[in-house]
């Protein structure tokens, strides 16, 4: 009787030490086979909160799942480890090193430091030639990809986008030299938009009608040429240094610009423009209209105080100078150019005088007329009287 009390005291004193200590070992080996597990309750209010580690075998690979259950009596998969050195987050069926499935939309991998260092992903691969790696985005399963962020051996990077293919087409390229390229994987320029149906364009714009939509472009020598295939178009561009400041628009690689604006807001075709508006060339128009501003027109020939000088004078003055009193010579409209408010104004000056000397030569005109037909009358009257006289002294002889 003292032995089994002793026996069944000293096993219950071995029992109470497994229960308060730790005990340590090199190697913890389960039974064969599948679904061994080490489970934590941790709660049991409601349907049960805890974690277990449990293997598995479905077959081509066997899996070391970590699970939990929240309040539910179903086990969920939280990651899996495969045989082949794979890892799923959220599911146990991965055929890739690292595999997470969300089943809410949230975030399904957020990577932080919280000590103001750098939190990087880094992306790496020995490859000599062809794709380094990078980030694919698919819907709908992993048969297409719709998006995909990747960057190539030689250090150009782009962004692809598509549907029905596994090989997204390249939308975005930056170079390793910083050149950017739209619709272009080899941009030629830092950045080009490419179109291969024609239909490239750039748009800016804002919603509000008050809001600033613009494009800046700064540069020794900055702007846009529109050309194709090597066959060069139209280009607008801006070159700026301590002296010109102009923004031109010139047609063909070479050669002067088609037009000009300074940036004093004068404008030149053809030309450097030397006042607001400069043109090399002919101007075709329906109308021209021309403000006097402090010009004055001419009306004051017709004022009784005008010094409208004889015909005389005039003919004296040409005779002297080879030119109209007030109108510029030849060899001056030659060095000088014409202004065309100025002259229009001298000549319809000179239109209005030629209308009062037309007007005194026609009242000179019809002054003679009288006196000449007074004449006339007078020479008939004469003629009668001879007529008599001649008639009187035939008839004495």
């Amino acid at each position: 009787m003292k032995k089994i009390l002793f026996i069944t005291c000293l096993c219950l004193f071995v029992t109470l030490c497994l229960n308060a200590q730790t005990t340590p070992f090199d190697n913890l080996n389960a039974n064969p086979l599948t679904n061994k597990a080490i489970t934590w309750t941790s709660s049991n209010y409601g349907s049960g909160f805890g974690h277990r580690i449990i293997n598995s075998d479905p077959g081509g690979q066997t899996l070391l799942n970590f699970q939990g259950r929240h309040d539910s009596t179903t086990w969920s998969d939280i990651m899996t480890l495969t045989s082949n050195g794979n890892v799923g987050i959220g599911t146990s069926n991965t055929n890739f090193k690292a595999h997470i499935v969300s089943t809410i939309s949230a975030q399904a991998l957020k990577v932080e430091n919280i000590n103001g260092g750098y939190a990087n992903v880094d992306v790496s691969s020995n490859r000599s030639s062809g794709n380094i790696g990078g980030f694919r985005f698919f819907t709908n399963g992993d048969t297409y990809a719709t998006t995909e962020l990747n960057t190539i051996v030689n250090g150009d990077f782009y962004i692809g986008t598509g549907t029905g293919s596994n090989v997204p087409s390249t939308r975005l390229t930056v170079t390793s030299s910083g050149k950017v390229g739209i619709g272009t994987s080899n941009p030629s320029a830092n950045f080009e938009v490419y179109q291969y149906d024609g239909l490239a364009h750039t748009r800016i714009y804002t919603n509000q009608h008050n809001g600033i939509a613009k494009l800046e472009i700064a540069g020794g020598v900055a702007g846009f040429v529109n050309g194709e295939y090597g066959y060069s178009g139209w280009s607008i561009y801006h070159s700026y240094n301590q002296t010109n400041k102009d923004l031109y628009f010139r047609h063909g690689q070479t050669g002067e610009p088609n037009v000009i604006f300074t940036d004093n807001g004068n404008v030149g075709i053809g030309t450097s423009p030397d006042s607001k508006l400069t043109v090399k060339g002919n101007i075709h128009t329906n109308e021209v209209k021309v403000d006097l501003l402090n010009a004055v027109a001419p009306d004051y020939v017709f004022y009784k105080d005008y010094d409208l000088k004889s015909l005389k004078a005039v003919e004296d003055y040409i005779a002297n100078h080879g030119h109209l009193p007030n109108i510029p010579s030849a060899k001056d409209m030659e060095t000088e150019g014409i202004m065309l408010k100025e002259m229009n104004l001298k000549l319809l000056e000179k239109i209005e005088e030629l209308t009062l000397y037309a007007i005194e030569q026609e009242k000179e005109t019809t002054t003679l007329k009288e006196e000449l037909q007074n004449q006339k009358l007078i020479n008939e009257n004469l003629e009668n009287r001879l007529q008599k006289i001649e008639s009187l002294l035939n008839s004495k002889k």
